[in-house]
């Protein structure tokens, strides 16, 4: 993929299709897609895992509902079909890689998906982990900041950037360009080696998008330091 930021916003399907392109590209198992207000969330390819675009909506399995708001994460097994109430909005990233490695039939039958809360009350310019980096057992690794008058810097380093624009307006500047302007349901792909800035009174989310060599070397990593690796319950199948 080239070295350029795209920029894309949700409600625009050609926008969002360049930007799942590059994905593509870039790491052929994953693929985006935004989706705009489904009663039914249904993956038979892979895993999906969604950010929640919607204001609230309560998404059910087998009559078991969890308050779905913008912001939060869930992840859903492959051919587990979820419902949603109102009908939900969602930035989703479909992966057909090896799968989280609870999602075991036990998992699947008790609680049907993951799901993971948004921060609720200003982070403070801090990232908050909601999907974490200490936790491989999640294909993405998911952030979230709050910005006040302050700054955000960061760099992709060996991996993508998929940032988004869950509330308030800022700007985004990489290098000594001038700033972009960014406004809500906005999607900024950044390529890997790109350092950025972003400003403004603005809630962002931030996927961290790793090569699938590098995700499963740090999930055999976690899993050999894990006393859970050898629980059955946790273990990767061979």
């Amino acid at each position: 993929m080239s070295n350029a930021v795209l920029f894309a916003h949700v409600a625009q399907e050609a926008e969002v299709a360049s930007v799942a392109e590059a994905i593509r590209a870039w790491e052929p198992r994953l693929d985006l897609a935004a989706y705009r207000d489904e009663p039914v969330l249904y993956e038979p390819d892979g895993t999906l895992y969604g950010i929640g675009l919607s204001d609230t909506s309560t998404l059910s399995v087998r009559h078991k509902g969890r308050v779905f708001r913008r912001g939060d994460a869930i992840v859903v097994p492959q051919s587990v079909a979820i419902e949603a109430e109102p009908e939900v909005s969602l930035l989703a990233i479909r992966h057909e890689g090896r799968p989280p490695f609870h999602f075991r039939e036990r998992f699947i039958q008790t609680w049907g998906m993951d799901h993971h809360l948004a921060p609720q009350a200003d982070t403070q310019g801090a990232p908050v982990d909601i999907l974490p980096t200490s936790a491989a057992r999640s294909r993405l690794i998911y952030h979230c900041v709050d910005l006040g008058e302050g700054s955000y810097r960061d760099s992709s380093g060996l991996n993508l950037h998929l940032l988004f624009i869950l509330d308030g307006s800022g700007g985004m500047a990489i290098g000594d360009r001038p700033p972009t302007e960014l406004a809500r349901d906005q999607l900024l792909l950044v390529p890997v080696g790109i350092s950025y800035r972003i400003d403004g009174r603005v809630r962002v989310g931030r996927l961290i998008i790793e090569s699938e060599i590098v995700h499963e070397e740090r999930l055999a990593r976690e899993l050999a330091l894990s006393p859970a690796s050898g629980s059955s319950e946790y273990r990767i199948p061979t």
